[in-house]
């Protein structure tokens, strides 16, 4: 049985917008959403293969 890949955040589009953001959490600090200010999935893949798929708080300022 292969598992599926666990990652420390998770991906998502609210109703009514075409935007990606972010979900994560931060030990005492509970949930965080943010906007990744685009709807292009090209853009969205490129941003995570830079940032190495790393939770959101350990890359580096853009």
């Amino acid at each position: 049985m292969i598992e599926a890949e666990t990652k420390p955040y998770k991906l998502f589009q609210r109703p009514g917008t075409s935007k990606w953001w972010v979900r994560f959490s931060i030990k005492g600090h509970g949930q965080v959403r943010k906007s990744l200010e685009t709807s292009d999935p090209v853009s969205l893949n490129a941003r995570l293969m830079k940032s190495g798929s790393k939770h959101p708080t350990e890359r580096e300022t853009v």
